[in-house]
């Protein structure tokens, strides 16, 4: 069911859940989040036991405003390098950049002369 934004009755945030696209590369995953009105300041990213989790808020314009609140979270595997991710906002697109691990990373493997 769809609530319409003007009957939303209540004194808490609004919650959003936002879609995030992820791109997969021999590198690195990077999850794209749009949080739109949201500002740098206004942005939160953590990662506590295996968990990454952002987390924004902003205020809506016009007669009444209301505060909306943008969260999700994802279980890490292994394959992350936790240490070197990285986060971007620009024009109100979230990029997380998460690098593989380096042993889960392809390698060459090299064959000696006997």
């Amino acid at each position: 069911m769809l609530v319409r934004w003007t009957d939303y009755n209540s004194d808490r945030p609004f919650a959003l859940r936002p879609s995030v696209d992820v791109e997969t590369t021999e590198e690195a995953y990077t999850l794209y989040a749009d949080l739109p009105g949201v500002t740098r300041e206004a942005l939160d990213i953590s990662v506590e036991r295996g968990v990454l989790t952002f987390s924004a808020t902003r205020t809506t314009r016009g007669e009444d405003p209301r505060e909306v609140l943008y969260r999700r979270s994802f279980r890490l595997s292994d394959q992350v390098d936790v240490a070197g991710i990285s986060a971007r906002l620009d024009n109100g697109v979230l990029a997380l950049t998460l690098p593989r691990a380096e042993e889960t990373k392809a390698r060459k493997i090299t064959v000696e002369a006997a």
